[in-house]
C-alpha cells in the first residue's frame, strides 16, 4: 500500500470509539466510512486526503499476501503526529509515542508471525492529546537487493 505522499489508498476509518474486536479480520467495519491515505489537518511534510479534526482516529484495510510475501520481512512506513497501536490480524505489533514530523520506517519482524498467506489486515489506532492530527501509514516488503522493496497493497 503506498503511503498518501505517494499515491492516496482507501482505508475504513471511524473517530468514534469502536466495538471490542475492531482490529481483527473477522470485524465487520462495512459502517465505517471510506476515505483516502493522508488523515489529518496542517501538519508538516503531509499530504492531507481525508479531514481528520478530533482526538481519536480507527483505521483499517485489509491486504492480501502470497506465501511469498508472508514469508518476507514487511515493512511499515508510518507518519503519525503523536501516539499510535499498529495491529496486525489483531495482534498488537507497534506502539509508538511523540511527535515526528516524517515518515519513519519499521520493521515488523514480529508481523511475520501474525500474516497470513491470504487476507490479512491492518488497524491503527492514532490518538491526540495536543495540537494537530496527522496519520498516515504504508507497508511493503522487503526483497532482494536488486529490488528494493515491493508495496504489498
Amino acid at each position: 500500500m503506498p503511503v498518501a505522499r505517494e499515491k492516496a489508498s482507501e482505508w475504513s476509518y471511524t473517530t468514534d470509539k469502536p466495538a471490542d474486536g475492531w482490529e481483527k479480520v473477522d470485524f465487520d467495519a462495512s459502517a465505517w466510512k471510506k476515505g483516502q491515505s493522508g488523515f489529518g489537518q496542517g501538519a508538516p511534510n503531509t499530504t492531507n486526503r481525508t479531514e481528520w479534526r478530533n482526538d481519536n482516529i480507527w483505521i483499517r484495510k485489509s491486504f492480501e499476501l502470497s506465501a511469498e510475501d508472508a514469508a518476507s520481512e514487511l515493512v511499515l512506513d508510518l507518519y503519525h503526529d503523536e501516539d499510535c497501536e499498529i495491529y496486525i490480524n489483531g495482534v498488537k505489533v507497534l506502539e509508538t509515542k511523540g511527535y515526528t514530523t516524517d515518515y519513519l520506517q519499521f520493521p515488523m519482524s514480529n508481523a511475520k508471525e501474525v500474516g497470513k498467506t491470504g487476507t490479512n489486515v491492518i488497524a491503527i489506532h492514532c490518538y491526540q492529546t495536543t495540537g494537530g492530527q496527522y496519520i498516515d501509514a504504508g507497508l511493503s516488503k522487503k526483497i532482494p537487493p536488486k529490488d528494493p522493496t515491493k508495496r504489498v497493497w
